[in-house]
């Protein structure tokens, strides 16, 4: 029997699951260990960072966001995720060259957080917060240039992967990452069953297969510990907002937007499904799917807003070098809009499910939204009727409407998301007036 109470316990295991690194692929336990020790260090000192530093901040993750590396990340991951994260020794290079290539980009952040003191900060690159600049080695003394320990003139990519802490536990020297990378850049890499060649033109240098995998595997698990560091800075912590606004005010700003292509379309052929491999949608199933989307209409049409108007301080001293702040009143009345959406998808979802799925002869209940504010909406009775509802596709014994239902709920969440997605991006952009 579907129990609401259930769901909701069931969805914060969700979300405290998303936010945990206990299930991360390729595992090290010391730097797993230290990750762990200095997480929250780490996280307040990013927080000083963006309080010492807000328009410098703001926009280094703006320009993070909007970048060729983010769409990289997108498009790899998805594929990745159709590999079941099962990686050839093509991938295992193709990706260690990623990580060198856009090393500034996965792990400036964290790095600069890591080592937060007056010092440190004066060391870094003039423009360390434009990372398309930054990533290169720029000569100009005025710039403030990186430099190694020795005081050489390095680039910000080589830099990074020199104080990223996350490299302290590394099984082999670090530098074997940029020997691969130009080796395969400029065809001078071999790779045998047992090892991998790279033909130096000094002397080449063999690196055992083994040695190669654990390489491989300690970089994949500190790149996927960075990419967990900065979600959880933009989401749990609210750093997203503010770029957010950037990027949709640009031209408020003085920001140019990099022009990003489409994202590729997946391969929509799907291959025949065996007998053994169908499988009728158990409970359990319907549980977990519930739970997924009933997290992300938490976030979506609520803590999602409620984090702007908590972030209402850090956006306006921001906007303040702008002589621009906050519109509260106006971001108010678009929450409002969003809501109206929300309800009225829901209301949809309920006769859909009703009428095409459970076939039911019934009278539609009077939910209605026109002429009537959010307040005077009896919400109670939405709910029950759509515990009702739910309740009875649990009960039904039928494989065709199970399956319909996975369906339609998927699809009705899926509608639920784009609208308050919609009216965010509108909302950022009015909501930013003139002192």
């Amino acid at each position: 029997m579907f129990n609401s109470e259930e769901i909701s316990k069931k969805s914060k295991e969700v979300v405290n699951d998303f936010w945990s690194i206990d299930n991360l692929a390729n595992k090290h336990n010391d730097l797993e260990n230290f990750f762990k020790d200095n997480e929250e260090n780490w996280i307040n000192n990013a927080k000083q960072l963006r309080n010492d530093f807000p328009v410098e901040t703001n926009l280094f993750i703006a320009n993070i966001y909007r970048s060729f590396f983010s769409y990289q990340l997108i498009v790899d991951r998805l594929q990745l995720f159709r590999k079941k994260q099962r990686f050839s020794v093509s991938d295992k290079i193709r990706i260690i060259k990623n990580a060198f290539e856009n090393s500034y980009h996965h792990f400036s952040l964290i790095t600069i957080c890591a080592n937060y003191n007056k010092t440190f900060l004066e060391s870094l690159f003039k423009k360390w917060w434009i990372p398309d600049i930054a990533r290169e080695r720029i000569e100009d003394l005025e710039t403030n240039p990186w430099k190694n320990s020795q005081g050489d003139i390095i680039s910000g990519k080589k830099w990074t992967l020199i104080n990223c802490p996350l490299f302290h536990f590394s099984p082999i020297q670090i530098d074997i990452i940029q020997l691969i990378k130009n080796a395969d850049s400029h065809e001078k890499l071999v790779v045998t069953r047992s090892e991998i060649i790279i033909l130096d033109s000094r002397k080449p240098v063999k690196i055992k297969m083994k040695d190669f995998d654990a390489l491989f595997k300690y970089l994949h698990y500190a790149m996927n510990l960075s990419f967990q560091f900065n979600i959880k800075l933009a989401i749990k912590y609210n750093f997203w907002i503010t770029p957010t606004i950037i990027l949709t005010n640009s031209e408020r700003f003085e920001y140019k937007k990099k022009e990003l292509p489409d994202f590729p379309e997946t391969n929509t052929k799907t291959k025949k499904v065996s007998k053994k491999d169908s499988r009728k949608p158990t409970i359990e199933d319907l549980e977990y799917l519930i739970a997924i989307a009933f997290a992300l209409f938490q976030f979506v049409f609520g803590s999602m807003w409620e984090k702007i108007l908590d972030d209402e301080q850090e956006i306006n001293i921001f906007l303040n070098h702008y002589n621009l702040k906050f519109n509260r009143k106006r971001f108010n009345e678009f929450h409002q809009e969003t809501l109206k959406d929300l309800l009225e998808i829901l209301i949809k979802a309920n006769d859909i499910i009703k009428e095409s799925i459970l076939e039911e002869n019934f009278e539609k209940p009077s939910f209605s939204l026109e002429n009537i504010e959010i307040s005077e909406f009896n919400l109670d009775a939405l709910t029950q009727d759509f515990e009702h509802t739910i309740n009875m596709v649990y009960q039904t014994k039928s494989k065709t409407k199970r399956k319909a239902f996975k369906t339609v709920f998927i699809m009705s969440a899926l509608l639920l998301l784009l609208p308050p997605l919609g009216r965010i991006s509108e909302s950022l952009k009015e909501i930013v007036i003139e002192k």
